[in-house]
């Protein structure tokens, strides 16, 4: 259940930063190019500490996906914030 979980949200945030991404090349705002890549560090973010749960491997990862997080925030809020 749980990957099947981790699969929707890795497929749905791919497709939002895609869509962001898509309307970049197309407006040409760099706060979109940011706020995708803010996006792509919280989606692979957030399952990184799942499938490590999931598939019994090292913290390091779990505290990687932890990191991984805090930087996508703090991108998504640098991009909205400039």
């Amino acid at each position: 259940m749980i990957f099947l979980l981790t699969t929707i949200l890795l497929l749905l945030g791919g497709s939002f930063i895609i869509l962001l991404y898509n309307t970049y090349l197309k407006t040409r705002q760099k706060f979109l190019l940011i706020l995708s890549f803010g996006f792509f560090l919280l989606v692979v973010g957030g399952s990184l500490p799942v499938l490590t749960f999931a598939l019994s491997l090292s913290k390091e990862l779990y505290v990687l996906g932890t990191i991984l997080q805090i930087f996508g925030i703090s991108a998504i809020f640098y991009a909205t914030v400039r």
